[in-house]
């Protein structure tokens, strides 16, 4: 159960930064790409908080967004990405996030 949760939790995570690069030891990560890297910074956690974390299905409750905002924020450096155009049929942040960092989704960035 507890490792449902945290891949429930990592998919949510990703998609909710899809603004964002998520910078790793020198690797940007995106949605759908980031998901596993975000898995691994929930799986570090301690015990206790996985725990908490698979006890509660709602990760919008204040003690656990604030375990998950910690490993995000203790795993990776955010960087925002540019914003979309607001024209209608634009591009998606995955088309943005190529163009900063390259067609892969996992790229070594410079550092």
């Amino acid at each position: 159960m507890e490792m449902i949760a945290i891949r429930d939790a990592a998919k949510t995570l990703a998609r909710r930064f899809a603004p964002f690069a998520l910078i790793q030891h020198g690797a940007a990560h995106h949605w759908p790409a980031a998901i596993p890297a975000i898995e691994q910074a929930l799986i570090a956690l301690p015990i206790n908080a996985r725990q908490t974390l698979a006890e509660r299905s709602n990760h919008s409750t204040p003690g656990v967004a604030r375990i998950i905002v910690d490993a995000v924020d203790n795993a990776f450096t955010l960087v925002p990405l540019p914003p979309l155009p607001e024209q209608m049929g634009g591009p998606t942040w995955e088309a943005v996030f190529e163009q900063e960092y390259g067609v892969e989704t996992n790229r070594k960035v410079a550092g």
